[in-house]
């Protein structure tokens, strides 16, 4: 017993100073595999919309309708003893209206009795992982066309760069902050900038001015803002856009998320089913449904950029 236990010692050892593992027959059938339960998750970009203070309304229930007053009320200067004139205010409807979002995963009765993992809250958290990037990427770049929300980007809110594309000037830049302040009036706005890390990448290589010889990028090298209003990046916004004969271009928003309404109905419903198509071999099925919609309470409120070239 003991030359055995000292001839295992020394293998572990010659193991251990070579790095490599020996062969079944030479005692590698030994040599135990722990498998550990920290997972490694999928990359997925942040879905950070909603954060940036979209107002969300939960608990809705059927469609939903929002009075919006596009006039107001306009007063007029008149001469003593002359009738003042009659002034009033218009209205309009914005609505929200349920569109459903959602997946199935299906699973083995063996991957559910003898994973290391908790399986059952690791395909939970997939799931509700998966149904947020999908509505974040709605939010942003939905057609519109249903059972699709109609995301920011394809309303009429875009201005141009160029008929095929153009790159990003500090000029632009200060128009479209411009424009989007110019189209929504009032004092305590909360303006945010809203891109991916290709048109960052490409604001720290561009000077203000091509005539600066003092290295004035546009954005320094720790970007968390712009023309002293918050700069935010996420790969949801797309780099992968066309116009004309241009292609891999991406967008860039400069708005008040605030103007952005989110309905939710009901909550992330994620239910187990083990009588669907996998029954017959034991299987489970996991099912997620997200009901929303997502509209503007003003248009005037974001200016945009879809054509945006960032070759370095």
């Amino acid at each position: 017993g003991d030359v055995l236990l000292g001839s295992l010692g020394n293998l572990k050892r010659a193991q251990s100073v070579s790095g490599g593992t020996p062969t079944g027959a030479d005692g590698g059938f030994t040599v135990e595999t722990t498998l550990s339960d920290d997972l490694i998750e999928f990359l997925r970009p942040e879905s950070l919309t909603m954060s940036l203070g979209a107002r969300v309304y939960t608990g809705l229930e059927g469609f939903v309708d929002f009075n919006r007053q596009i006039t107001g009320a306009d007063p007029t200067w008149q001469l003593e003893g002359n009738d003042f004139q009659t002034s009033g205010m218009t209205y309009d409807i914005i609505s929200l209206a349920p569109k459903s979002v959602g997946l199935i995963i299906e699973t083995t009765r063996r991957l559910v009795e003898q994973s290391n993992l908790s399986i059952e809250a690791e395909i939970r958290r997939e799931i509700a992982q998966a149904m947020a990037q999908k509505v974040d990427y709605a939010l942003l770049h939905g057609t519109g066309i249903d059972p699709e929300p109609l995301g920011i980007f394809n309303r009429p809110i875009g201005l141009e760069l160029g008929t095929d594309g153009a790159a990003l000037t500090y000029a632009d830049l200060v128009n479209l902050k411009k424009e989007t302040k110019r189209g929504l009036q009032g004092q305590n706005r909360q303006f945010k900038w809203l891109t991916n890390v290709s048109v960052e990448s490409k604001l720290q290589l561009t000077l203000k001015s091509a005539a600066d010889t003092a290295s004035n990028y546009i954005l320094g090298e720790n970007p968390t803002s712009l023309m002293g209003y918050p700069f935010y990046c996420t790969e949801q916004v797309e780099d992968t856009l066309t116009k004309g004969a241009g292609t891999d271009l991406s967008a860039i928003l400069f708005g008040d998320f605030r103007e952005m309404m989110v309905g939710i109905w009901g909550a992330l419903e994620i239910l187990p089913n083990a009588l669907g198509t996998t029954y017959a071999s034991g299987g489970l099925q996991f099912r997620g449904i997200q009901t929303m919609d997502t509209n503007i309470r003003r248009d005037e409120a974001f200016r945009c950029y879809t054509d945006v070239v960032t070759t370095l």
